[in-house]
């Protein structure tokens, strides 16, 4: 981790930009995709691509959220850690089994790849843990508890401004991040931008 914050903070802005430049530039190339997917900062990607809102207001939005989560995380307090071989369940089970109560689920990437996060000596103590039982646990170059109940005080300082942010139904297929489900409306997608980010 970076040790300053402006550091920590300039790589999911710069993502977000690539990420729509490049979906920009295959749209030029090659037409319209038959959708638009992505998860995390993948998801305000493809949102921007599928014209459900302008990419200032999701700069705007990435530069709220990681002012107060730069305030609440400093350098190195937190991790995460992915974890493969072993289901959510199982996870859950070691952890609780080993007294590792702030350590959260983070991101289910697949039904047995799953990243955790929480208290940077929780992190280590569950990877500890693991040992023997996951096929690889390693720990990610990240220190902010992205996509937990932790950073539910940055979802609650962008709720009331993100409610006033102009979105458009999606003119392509976009799943959600959440459930898989298509994002119907403008408002929906508003609803999945917020419900994602804990």
């Amino acid at each position: 981790p970076a040790e300053e914050i402006s550091e920590r903070f300039t790589a999911p802005q710069l993502m977000v930009l690539f990420g729509c430049a490049a979906a920009e530039a295959a749209r030029v190339r090659l037409g319209p995709p038959a959708a638009a997917a992505g998860y995390s900062l993948g998801f305000y990607a493809a949102a921007f691509f599928a014209r459900c809102v302008a990419l200032e207001p999701i700069l705007k939005w990435l530069e709220r959220v990681n002012e107060v989560n730069a305030c609440r995380f400093p350098p190195g307090a937190c991790a995460l850690a992915s974890a493969t071989g072993l289901s959510e369940g199982e996870l859950n089970e070691t952890f609780a089994a080993a007294g590792l109560r702030g350590l959260e689920v983070a991101n289910v990437n697949s039904a047995r790849q799953i990243v955790f996060a929480g208290p940077a000596a929780e992190v280590e103590a569950g990877r500890r843990a693991l040992e023997g039982r996951a096929l690889e646990c390693r720990r990610l170059p990240l220190d902010v508890p992205l996509h937990t109940p932790y950073v539910e005080a940055a979802r609650e300082a962008v709720t009331g401004w993100w409610g006033s942010v102009p979105a458009s139904s999606p003119t392509l297929l976009l799943p959600s991040p959440v459930d898989g489900a298509p994002v119907g409306s403008g408002e929906a997608f508003k609803r999945h931008m917020l419900e994602s980010l804990v």
